[in-house]
């Protein structure tokens, strides 16, 4: 699904988000400070009546959580924020250069700190980016011109406008190149040079917040925050991706979906914190056709690997030249399975027992390009599962018998 659709698709949720500067400043403040109504509306300097409602919808968003009337953000929370800030922050630079030191009071773990109160000029920056933001006309124009030069004709064919009624389309032209960022030239248009990238930024951001508002209680259900940096800012990848949910009517409905998985693919990586007999057997019949199976695992499961009733298909496996099992320390809140032709991830959940039952599913291209770069994050400090075995001490059955 394209950029411009995705937006269209939940603008309700998006311009809900940015309908009002205060769920922003909600945002920037709680990302370095939790707190309680009246410090968030001292801080932010907006009413206690509006900021309450305000974070009734963030915490109804899963984007705030309380704790005896003290909040804070949640970990899809901290991401959504993050993101705004970085869109703030380079917005101020590229449009308003001049005033960026009246809107950043420092910056802490490389993240501006914004100055929420009293500031026009933040108040200025923060209204520009709620127009953009509130528009589907806006965004869409910005993503219509990021492959290069088009003429009014293209532009209003690309955003779908017909007839003489243009005067939305017109006002928000005409402010989009008030600001700079768009440059008329006679019949043409085209981004502000410098600017290029910014429409695939929105895109990213765009992305990013749809996945929390798609996934938001499954994410905020489980522990995601131990995932590294890249995965978490790149989270938009997983658009694509549906939830899958074991339910009394289908009570294996996950482990189904994954042996179908396994059964379909041609080759396999997965990084995987548990061990279990059921997937032995369609694991063996793959291997006997020569697909290619990766798999990181951490050191409890490279131990029981040796041990019954795994022992005979390790065995086996240690004479496969398409097996390669390796040992490394990740998250034991994190199993994940890339294919050739499908993508799954499950976490531990805030109990902090591993859920087999609910995960995240796709067979989409930038999905698995997610899973693929976090297998190699972890592949990168792995070592073979015999070399491990080894140089730990641990006894295990001879092999070759």
């Amino acid at each position: 699904m394209g950029s411009g659709k995705l937006f269209n698709q939940y603008q309700k949720e998006i311009k809900t988000l940015f309908n009002s500067g205060i769920n922003i400043k909600i945002l920037f403040h709680l990302y370095n400070n939790p707190g309680s109504v009246s410090e968030i509306s001292s801080a932010t300097g907006s009413g206690k009546s509006p900021v309450f409602q305000k974070i009734k919808f963030l915490v109804e968003s899963g984007f705030i959580d309380s704790d005896n009337g003290i909040y804070s953000l949640t970990t899809i929370g901290r991401i959504i924020a993050g993101k705004i800030a970085y869109i703030t922050e380079d917005f101020c630079k590229n449009i308003y250069p001049d005033i960026t030191p009246e809107i950043i009071a420092e910056y802490k773990d490389n993240k501006p700190v914004f100055i929420l109160n009293g500031s026009k000029a933040f108040d200025t920056v923060l209204e520009d980016i709620q127009t953009v933001f509130r528009s589907a006309y806006s965004v869409n124009m910005l993503f219509s011109l990021k492959d290069g030069r088009i003429n009014r004709d293209e532009l209003k064919e690309a955003l779908g406008i017909k007839g003489a009624k243009t005067s939305t389309y017109t006002s928000k032209i005409n402010w989009l190149i008030s600001r700079g960022i768009i440059i008329e030239d006679v019949y043409d248009y085209y981004l502000k040079p410098g600017y290029e990238d910014k429409p695939l930024i929105i895109e990213e951001f765009i992305k990013t917040l749809l996945v929390l508002f798609k996934h938001g209680h499954y994410l905020n259900s489980h522990i995601i925050e131990d995932l590294p940096q890249f995965a978490l800012e790149n989270i938009g990848d997983l658009i694509n991706t549906h939830y899958v949910c074991d339910t009394p009517d289908e009570p294996f409905k996950n482990f189904e979906n994954w042996m179908q998985i396994i059964s379909e693919s041609e080759y396999m990586y997965s990084i995987s914190n548990y061990a279990t007999s059921g997937v032995l057997d369609p694991i063996g019949k793959k291997l006997c056709k020569d697909s290619k199976l990766n798999v990181i695992v951490n050191r409890d499961v490279a131990s029981k690997i040796f041990e019954e009733p795994f022992i005979k298909y390790t065995k086996y496996m240690s004479k496969r030249d398409n097996v390669k099992f390796m040992v490394a320390d990740f998250p034991e809140t994190l199993g994940m399975t890339v294919t050739d032709k499908c993508f799954t991830i499950k976490f531990s959940g805030t109990d902090g027992a591993f859920d087999t039952s609910r995960g995240l599913v796709s067979r989409s291209d930038e999905a698995k390009k997610w899973g693929m770069a976090l297998y190699d994050y972890y592949k990168k400090d792995a070592v073979h599962v015999l070399d491990y075995i080894k140089n730990s001490g641990i006894d295990i059955p001879d092999l070759e018998k």
